[in-house]
């Protein structure tokens, strides 16, 4: 809850529950999450070690994939979302991300499928980007 505020002593406390063997998993993906934009490397330790913790940690697949496609690591972000899908397959984020780095990798076929799992997780509304990229994509295997 600390951490949520802003206070600075979240990172602390998250800390203390590590050495504490309190919700180890939990810690490390929420001490990653908080660091992520000022050390990248740092984070991506963190959420490392919550899998070591436990191997199936959601948020930390997702975590380490979104931070992976920032650094332009497209063959470890693809792995991380095509895990967290396998962990959490109606998170429709994950079906977004990976077609996003699909299509950044060439995997157009591939990138259009996952973006079509999305659109069917998401309200028409939230739909018009993702078939605007499908739309998008589908013109360059035409061509």
């Amino acid at each position: 809850m600390l951490d949520d505020r802003g206070r600075q002593k979240g990172q602390g406390h998250l800390s203390e529950g590590i050495e504490e063997g309190d919700s180890i998993a939990d810690a490390y993906c929420n001490l990653g999450t908080r660091i992520a934009r000022r050390n990248v490397s740092k984070a991506i330790d963190c959420f490392t070690k919550c899998l070591k913790e436990n191997p199936r940690h959601f948020e930390a697949h997702y975590n380490l994939a979104n931070l992976y496609a920032e650094v332009g690591n497209l063959a470890l972000a693809k792995v991380h979302y095509q895990i967290s899908i396998e962990i959490e397959p109606y998170f429709s984020n994950s079906h977004f991300n990976l077609g996003l780095t699909l299509a950044m990798n060439k995997e157009i076929e591939e990138a259009i499928h996952s973006l079509q799992s999305y659109c069917r997780l998401v309200s028409h509304q939230d739909k018009r980007q993702a078939l605007e990229l499908i739309n998008n994509l589908s013109h360059t295997l035409g061509n």
